[in-house]
């Protein structure tokens, strides 16, 4: 149970850092950890832009958001190595959560790798791709620790989630293609 929301804390860091790349945003600020001599730029909220658009469309916030959300991933990884390692998990479900460790420090490493040297393309192709074997090394670690007979939430949830999430494709689909 306390792996779901780190699994949706590592896929919401790897969306965020989307943005990062479709924006070149990784090119603005190339230093760490602060961002042009500060914690948090100052050019964070660009006023111009109406609503949470400076969330997803202003570099420095979508800089700082990922930086932030990869810092709370790699955290969060290790608080739940550390659990699941004194807990009475499956050996098997141990050594899948010392995978997902190893590739969280590596993922984070990268990051910070490539924005010191200016994204390069090789490096950032390795951290886009390393986001994958994250993401991967975390569903087989779900997958270890899955009851044997689902409950019925899980059946539940297993029945709506093709169409919600179809359905949420689809608007964000609309939305994207309708903004003007």
């Amino acid at each position: 149970a306390r792996l779901l929301p780190f699994a949706a804390l590592v896929a919401v860091t790897a969306s965020s850092g989307a943005f990062v790349a479709g924006m070149d945003a990784g090119r603005a600020f190339n230093t760490y950890p602060l961002m042009a001599g500060r914690w948090v730029p100052e050019d964070y909220w660009d006023a111009s832009l109406p609503g949470l658009r400076s969330l997803f469309e202003n570099t420095a916030a979508v800089q700082w958001d990922h930086r932030m959300l990869a810092a709370t991933t790699a955290v969060s990884a290790l608080a739940l190595w550390s659990w699941v390692r004194a807990s009475a998990a499956p050996a098997t479900a141990k050594r899948c959560m010392d995978l997902v460790a190893g590739v969280t420090a590596a993922q984070f490493a990268l990051g910070v790798w490539t924005l010191l040297e200016y994204v390069p393309v090789p490096l950032g192709s390795a951290h886009q791709a390393n986001a994958l074997n994250l993401f991967t090394a975390v569903l087989l670690t779900l997958h270890t620790l899955r009851p044997s007979v689902p409950g019925a939430l899980s059946v539940a949830i297993a029945r709506v989630s093709a169409p919600v999430t179809a359905a949420a494709v689809a608007a964000v689909g609309v939305a994207v293609t309708t903004h003007r």
